[in-house]
């Protein structure tokens, strides 16, 4: 998502721009807030996998733990840097207001762990037993690497029956048919916040019945805030480092490890990454002497197996 400057809501596009996403590169100002008093050491959220032999095997994930982050106390404040007004012009504040801590009257500061996990546990009701009756729960992750809470939030439906096949009156019921699952994930980088921010208003939205042709269709999974720490510190990066949105194969970091079994659980059918790029990336106004022009940029998947009509399509 192309990112905002001067305020949150300058610096966030309308939840209809969400499918902007893909790896990115780019920093983004800092917003920061003071650390914890200590870090946590990295729990195992995945049972140990035989590895295949190799001479530079690497070492279990179970026994990999981050080096002590060491993070100076800042004042819980959005630096901003200065921007052209020629260049805001071109972005005017949304007409249209969301109901989200970023969003509050004076706010200058993105929404907070704390205030992201009390969202999310608000939304928590039970469906109705019926195949229109959205249950929507809070599924736990596991933990950052300073003992955030990796927390995803699942709106699901039984499925339709299918017609009975004729069977005994003995038979036992057949098991409710799984509906496709589309997972949205955000803030796999701590320094892009605007994904969080979109999705705690499609959340709500999503609880309010907004979108309830889409959940006649397919179960949606949530997981606003991957990297919780970063989004604390201010920092593209976990607490040790690591790029989380490089880590979907080798899995060394705990909050890639929640990511991917979520996934494993779910079987998803789709999954959005939400990513941030700068409109005003000095890289970019030095290669080309202008800045972006697109609002949101569709980026496909580079696996293998992708299949080819996502290409063609983006």
């Amino acid at each position: 998502m192309q990112r905002m400057v001067r305020s949150p809501a300058r610096r966030w596009l309308a939840v209809a721009g969400l499918i902007g996403f893909g790896a990115c590169s780019s920093p983004m100002p800092r917003y920061v807030v003071p650390p914890p008093s200590s870090v946590a050491a990295v729990p195992s959220l995945v049972r140990p996998r035989a590895a295949a032999p190799s001479v530079d095997a690497p070492a279990p994930v179970s026994n990999l733990a981050p080096a002590p982050v060491v993070v100076a106390p800042t004042p819980d404040v959005v630096s901003v840097p200065a921007i052209s007004p020629a260049v805001a012009a071109r972005f005017p504040e949304p007409a249209v207001s969301f109901a989200t801590p970023a969003f509050e009257p004076g706010r200058t500061a993105f929404t907070r762990n704390d205030e992201l996990r009390a969202i999310l546990h608000g939304l928590v009701r039970a469906g109705d037993g019926s195949a229109r009756g959205t249950a929507i729960d809070v599924l736990p992750l596991g933990s950052s690497q300073r003992g955030a809470p990796l927390e995803a939030l699942a709106f699901t439906r039984q499925a339709d029956a299918a017609p009975a096949a004729a069977s005994s009156a003995s038979a036992p019921p057949a098991a409710p048919a799984r509906r496709p699952a589309v997972l949205i994930v955000a803030g796999q980088h701590g320094d892009e916040p605007a994904g969080t921010e979109a999705l705690v208003v499609v959340a709500q939205q999503l609880a309010a019945g907004r979108f309830d042709r889409v959940l006649d269709q397919i179960d949606v999974f949530l997981l606003p805030r991957a990297n919780p720490d970063g989004a604390a510190l201010g920092q593209r990066s976990a607490a040790d480092g690591s790029d989380i949105n490089r880590d979907h194969l080798l899995l060394a970091t705990p909050e890639a490890q929640a990511q991917a079994q979520l996934e494993r659980d779910i079987a998803p059918i789709v999954v959005l990454d939400l990513h941030e790029y700068a409109v005003d990336s000095a890289l970019y106004v030095a290669k080309f002497g202008a800045v972006q022009r697109f609002d949101a940029l569709l980026q496909y998947a580079t696996t293998g197996n992708l299949h080819p009509f996502v290409t063609k399509a983006a």
